[in-house]
């Protein structure tokens, strides 16, 4: 791990995990030099990391990554693409893979969630009440065989989750991927 040279007057922590060729970094900094980490506050942040860290990397890996079987034969995104464009791209994608139709307004609200939108922001951008949007994504679930918070994340990594909706599984399994524990450092 190297060290960077900060100004003295910040406080600096720094989470750090390594996973498949990624390094994973959370930094945070606070302004006041008296006011250091305390040992309770970096055990707190570690055990917070666990949670993070998954987070973040789905997040990435929604956001940049392609399912190794559509690498071959998709195209390079144009350099003009945004992220909202390459997940839009990569969900209709992964929805073709699967042979599952969606309504416009479901493949819509699963988008915008999958972009990190809140269910309140897509209500507001969509001018739809939220429980109209709740509604979008629990149908959308229904038909993709995909349940709890972070569903949809999972069904878009998960290469296998069209065999098993078509299937009729219903229920997704959830397997743990290979997580290193992160690193703690000051």
């Amino acid at each position: 791990m190297q060290a960077a040279i900060v100004s003295p007057r910040y406080a600096q922590f720094h989470l750090v995990t390594r996973k498949r060729g990624h390094c994973y970094v959370i930094s945070l900094y606070r302004t006041c030099t008296f006011d250091d980490f305390s040992p309770q506050e970096r055990t707190f942040l570690k055990e917070l990391s666990h949670v993070l860290f998954p987070i973040v990397e789905s997040h990435v890996a929604a956001l940049d990554s392609a399912p190794p079987s559509a690498r071959v034969t998709a195209a390079a995104p144009p350099a003009t693409q945004s992220g909202r464009e390459r997940v839009a791209r990569r969900f209709a994608d992964r929805l073709e893979q699967a042979g599952v139709k969606l309504s416009t307004r479901e493949i819509e609200a699963c988008t915008a969630l999958l972009a990190g939108d809140t269910v309140p922001a897509i209500a507001m951008r969509f001018a739809l009440r939220e429980s109209t949007v709740e509604t979008y994504l629990k149908r959308a679930a229904v038909k993709l065989g995909f349940s709890g918070r972070h569903g949809l994340t999972r069904w878009m990594l998960d290469e296998t989750a069209g065999a098993a909706t078509e299937a009729g599984g219903g229920e997704m399994r959830t397997v743990r991927r290979d997580y290193v524990a992160p690193r703690i450092g000051t």
